[in-house]
């Protein structure tokens, strides 16, 4: 069954993980998806868990992990911390 936009995953299925990195281990895909630069997790099934807006945001060119907007700002805990107060 093909899936519309409606109904698209927000996470690559098996299949498309094999197909964007060519490979069908686990250690293979980790190693090309670090080698393309994709974020990617592991679930508690052991199985690669990969956004399929990263991998749009990296096929367009950019890269979220290099916006720092994308990141939290954890600075506040660093100034408690130089402050002795506890997080």
């Amino acid at each position: 069954m093909i899936k519309t936009d409606a109904t698209m995953s927000i996470r690559l299925t098996r299949d498309e993980v094999v197909e964007l990195t060519g490979k069908k281990t686990r250690p293979a895909q980790e190693r090309a998806l670090r080698a393309m630069r994709i974020p990617f997790a592991v679930d508690g099934l052991g199985k690669i868990c990969v956004s399929r807006r990263a991998v749009e945001e990296r096929l367009a060119g950019r890269n979220p992990e290099d916006d720092p907007a994308s990141e939290p700002d954890f600075s506040v805990f660093d100034r408690r911390a130089a402050h002795g107060r506890q997080a």
